[in-house]
This record gives C-alpha cells, sequence and structure tokens, in this order.
C-alpha cells in the first residue's frame, strides 16, 4: 500500500473531488445526485486537463500532480479568497470596499493574484530536481484524509435526519392521497386551463407609489381593461419565497409543519422543499386528469421537475451548477453568462407560455419568474443593464453588499417597467390563441426588500415586504368571491371550491415573517400591518 502510495499520484483528482463535495455540503437538499455525478465527471475531466498539460512542459508525472494540486487548491478556492476580503472589510466599516470586492474590477484584481500565485509555483516546482516519494505519499494522505472529513460532514447532516425525514414524506405523501382519493370530475363539467405564474416580489401599487415613486396605475388597468379582478389591498401570508409558496400551492398555513432539524442550525429547509415538489394542488389537477405543465426555475426548491411537461433551456445549467462554477476562479469568465441566462431565463417563459394556450387538453402551467427580484439585468426597455459587479441574486440587506439602496430603487423600478411590458404582451397572446377557457393568476410571492433585512424583524419595512401584486382572470368574470384582501394561501380554496366542485372553505388572513436561515420559525405580523 505505501509503495502505491509512493507511485500513484492521485491528490490533485481527491483535492478536486473533495472541493467539490465541500461545496455540496451546502447544497446537499437543493441539488441532485445526478446534476453532482456530472459535475464530478467534469471536475476530473478539468483536473486531467491540467495534469497533462503541465506534463507537456515539465515532463515529469510527480512534478505535474504537486502542480495540478497547487493549481486547484488557488483555483477552487477563488471565491474564499474574495470572501476574506470583503469579510475584512466588513470588519473595517469600510462598506465602499466591500463592495468593490465584489466589482469585475475587484475580482479581476484577484484573478491577477491567483495567476501569478500559479506561475510562481510552476516555476518553483520546475526548479527542483525531483519530488521526494515521501512527498507523493503524504499528499495521497492528507487528500484521503480531508474526503473522509467531508464525507463525515455529509453523513452529518444526512444521517440524523434520515429517519424523520422519511417518516415526513410518508405522512405528507400521506396526506396528499388522502386529500385526493374520492375526487372526480363530471364529465360534462368545465374544465379551464389553469395559469399561476408567481412574479417574484412584485410589489402593490401603493408600495411602488410611495416608496419607489412609481405609477403603475396604466399597469393595473391595463389587466382590469382584460378582465382582471385585482386584489389592491392583498398581502402575502410569508415574507419569503420558500414558506409563501409551499402555504399556497398547499393552500395551507405552515404552523403544523415539522421543524426537520438534526443538525440544529436552525435551517428547516428539507419539509419545504418537499412539499413544494408534491404540492396539493398540482397533485389535484393531475387528478381531475389535467396534464401538469412547469418551467425550469432559477431556485432549485421551486423546480417541479416531476411535472408532466417540463420545460427548460438545455443550454443554460441548473443552479447548483452555476453557483459551484461561479465560486472557482472560472467565475471570470462564467460572471457575464449567468447575467445572460437570467436575462435568458426570464424572457424564455414570457414567450413560450403564450404557446401552451394553442395546445388541446386541459392544463396547469406552474411557473415562478425570478424578477422583478434582484439581480437587476434589464433596462426599461429591456436591453440588457450594464452591470459591473459580480452575480448576486440576494435581495433585502444582502443586496448592499454589491450596490445602494438608491440603486436597488432605480434598478426595481427598471425591472418592474419591463416585466409589466411583458405580462401584457403574455396575455394578450393567451388571450388571441387560447383554445380552451382559462383561468390565469398573477401573484407575487412576496414585496421587494428595499427596506427589509434577511436575518431580523428589527428594522423591517413590512408594508415593503409583504405588500404583494395579486391579480385573477376568471374565464367567466365571476369575481363575486373575490375580495382586496384575499392572500395567496385562499388562491386556490376559491378557485377549486368555485369551479372544480371542492368544498374548501376560505382561511382567515394570516401574515409571519421568518429570517432566511430559520423559514419555519414564525413571527405572526397581523398587528403591525395596515387594516
Amino acid at each position: 500500500m505505501k509503495a502505491f502510495f509512493s507511485k500513484y499520484p492521485l491528490f490533485p483528482f481527491l483535492f478536486g473531488i473533495n472541493a467539490l463535495l465541500s461545496f455540496y455540503s451546502s447544497y446537499i437538499f437543493d441539488a441532485s445526485l445526478k446534476e453532482l455525478f456530472l459535475l464530478v465527471l467534469l471536475v476530473l475531466g478539468f483536473i486531467a486537463l491540467i495534469f497533462g498539460g503541465s506534463y507537456l512542459l515539465l515532463k515529469n508525472k510527480e512534478k505535474s500532480a504537486v502542480f495540478t494540486f497547487l493549481f486547484s487548491a488557488v483555483f477552487f478556492s477563488f471565491q474564499n479568497l474574495v470572501t476574506m476580503l470583503w469579510k475584512f472589510a466588513l470588519q473595517q466599516n469600510n462598506l465602499g470596499m466591500v463592495r468593490y470586492w465584489m466589482t469585475n474590477q475587484g475580482q479581476f484584481i484577484v484573478f491577477v493574484f491567483v495567476a501569478a500565485l500559479i506561475v510562481l509555483f510552476f516555476i518553483l516546482i520546475k526548479k527542483q530536481k525531483s519530488i521526494q516519494p515521501l512527498l507523493i505519499t503524504g499528499l495521497n494522505c492528507i487528500t484521503i484524509a480531508l474526503l473522509l472529513v467531508t464525507f463525515f460532514q455529509i453523513g452529518k447532516i444526512v444521517l440524523p435526519g434520515y429517519k424523520t425525514r422519511q417518516e415526513f414524506k410518508r405522512s405528507w405523501d400521506q396526506t396528499v392521497a388522502q386529500g385526493t382519493a374520492q375526487i372526480s370530475l363530471n364529465q360534462s363539467h368545465t374544465t379551464p386551463d389553469v395559469y399561476y405564474i408567481i412574479l417574484d416580489g412584485f410589489a402593490r401599487s401603493d408600495v411602488l407609489q410611495d416608496l419607489y415613486h412609481f405609477d403603475n396605475t396604466d399597469f393595473i388597468n391595463d389587466l382590469k381593461e382584460r378582465g382582471f379582478y385585482v386584489a389592491e389591498e392583498s398581502y402575502t401570508n410569508y415574507s419569503q419565497t420558500r414558506t409563501s409558496l409551499a402555504s399556497s400551492l398547499n393552500m395551507m398555513y405552515l404552523d403544523e409543519v415539522p421543524k426537520i432539524d438534526p443538525d440544529k442550525t436552525g435551517k428547516n429547509f428539507f419539509s419545504l422543499y418537499y412539499m413544494m415538489k408534491n404540492n396539493r394542488v398540482k397533485n389535484l389537477f393531475s387528478t381531475f386528469g389535467y396534464s401538469t405543465v412547469s418551467f425550469k426555475s432559477e431556485y432549485g426548491f421551486s423546480d417541479l421537475s416531476n411535472s408532466d411537461i417540463y420545460i427548460k433551456n438545455k443550454v443554460i445549467p441548473n443552479e447548483f451548477t452555476q453557483t459551484f462554477l461561479s465560486s472557482t476562479a472560472a467565475s471570470i469568465v462564467i460572471n457575464p453568462l449567468l447575467y445572460s441566462w437570467h436575462r435568458k431565463s426570464v424572457n424564455n417563459v414570457f414567450d413560450t407560455l403564450p404557446q401552451l394556450a394553442m395546445k388541446q387538453g386541459s392544463q396547469f402551467t406552474f411557473a415562478h419568474i425570478s424578477c422583478p427580484h434582484p439581480p437587476f439585468v434589464f433596462n426599461a426597455d429591456g436591453s440588457p443593464k450594464s452591470v459591473d459587479r459580480i452575480f448576486l441574486p440576494a435581495d433585502q440587506d444582502g443586496f448592499l453588499l454589491v450596490g445602494t439602496r438608491d440603486e436597488y430603487l432605480e434598478g426595481y423600478v427598471d425591472q418592474i417597467n419591463y416585466i409589466q411590458q411583458k405580462t401584457i404582451e403574455m396575455v394578450d397572446q393567451i388571450l388571441d390563441h387560447s383554445t380552451e377557457p382559462f383561468i390565469l393568476i398573477l401573484q407575487a410571492d412576496h414585496g421587494p426588500g428595499s427596506q427589509s433585512y434577511a436575518m431580523n424583524l428589527e428594522g423591517v419595512n413590512l408594508e415593503e415586504r409583504m405588500s404583494i401584486l395579486n391579480a385573477y382572470y376568471f374565464y367567466d368574470q365571476n369575481y363575486q368571491d373575490l375580495y382586496p384582501t384575499i392572500t395567496p394561501v385562499n388562491t386556490f380554496r376559491l378557485v377549486l371550491d368555485q369551479y372544480f366542485d371542492q368544498s374548501l372553505p376560505l382561511l382567515e388572513n394570516h401574515h409571519f415573517y421568518s429570517t432566511f436561515t430559520s423559514p419555519l420559525e414564525l413571527i405572526n405580523v397581523d398587528d403591525r400591518l395596515q387594516k
């Protein structure tokens, strides 16, 4: 075994796998094993390419292995170096320098430093007469030890809650199945197409006027002229996407959802993610004989890839792949692509949805459009916004790492302008091309976050964060049961009761705030919102 370890330098490849798995440990419940496997192949291929290239120059297997190891160490740690720099600046209360390290120029400086370090490594290794077998053995042992530690860390996340998660899955699947066991539709019953379109972070009109000094009366009137009912006093039930969609897609409040938190981090994500991917609304429409349709979401947790028809741009990598690549030194190349991919993802939904209206047969379509939520990538006319910073989809005070509140206000209004234009175009095309009666719901999951904080409630402008666009188009224009303050938890209760003969009484309106890291630690804010 000792001879094997000294003869075969496996450590560059083991280190690369370890770097990926360490990154994956923070995304275990977001990324699929298939996606991880493809990335493992990509990482191994990349390391093999570096190893082969360096071998052509150094003419020595051991030297090439050591160089590839050092190259990988700085390549995969690129954004960790950037993070160290901006965290140091943050400790000095130098917010300007924090933002500087997030700019393209700041990133380029770090990239130049990394490149110089790699050149230095190459020169030093080339000057060595030989690499001692003991060093090869040691590096092999060290990387194996690192891998074992990483597997242990992953095990600490996965294993303690495995039984609890399985019990939750069985319980939830049983709950959903029981809710649809006796359901059927009369064959003569009208089966309209149903579109549920989430415009992430789209503010209510009065908030746009008061905080953003933007009047979107024309947009609201355009919707009304086309037959929409706009709930002009609507609040979301929950302050963030994960809780909001888990609630609306299951027509329930989340008070009783188990906090599956075996590692005691407060990150109770699993139950929310599972409830979204296996939600009651989609399951009900499947029971009615509908085809379910969803679009590739830019957020893994709202990506309903188990729909009958799943629409995605195959050229654009999944969220986890994008995030991993942008954590490496490849981000200097990947970052502009992230902006382009984001614009294409948003436009793809608007451009493709009307095509579904021409399809025969009843469909339930879900689309989560991650706009006008940051990052701000569109000008008001839809042209690409020139952005000199790292791609960061963070909202609330997370945006302040890369921009100012004034930039948030300006960028948000630009995207509202564009999204409104695309929404009206989409609605007109659906109205023109639809072969079936239809129901179309335009709804925000929460409001914007220019005066909001991801980690606490103190100082949050709840009117901004909780007020939402909430608009309904019913093919028969029967809006007698809708009301100005209706909230998302009641959206499908009303639709299913009115059009599908389901006895689902409306729930009282309640509103909850929670932090990003503890989404199910819910704070009732009913009394803090204007009535």
